[in-house]
């Protein structure tokens, strides 16, 4: 699946075991980032059909596909680092 890093961020945090809305709102998914899922065979505890794997911030693609001046959807000021995610954790 292709999709905008937050959007990624929130769907894994409601549907992935191994991710929190805590793990969502403090790890940052770049444009072209990665979060590797797995199908589970059945619902956990939990409910999640899916589990986190791995998550990768950073752009696939290497840094020179980081654009520091787009805005960020989440309402951060992409400029201000005491906003950026993890900021104070």
């Amino acid at each position: 699946m292709v999709s905008h890093g937050a959007a990624i961020r929130v769907w894994v945090a409601a549907r992935a075991a191994g991710a929190t809305h805590d793990f969502a709102a403090t790890h940052q998914l770049l444009n072209t980032g990665v979060a590797f899922l797995e199908s589970l065979h059945q619902n956990d505890e939990l409910g999640h059909r899916w589990r986190l794997l791995e998550w990768v911030r950073e752009p696939t693609g290497g840094e020179f596909l980081e654009d520091d001046t787009a805005d960020d959807p989440t309402g951060r000021d992409t400029a201000d680092p005491a906003t950026a995610p993890g900021a104070g954790a």
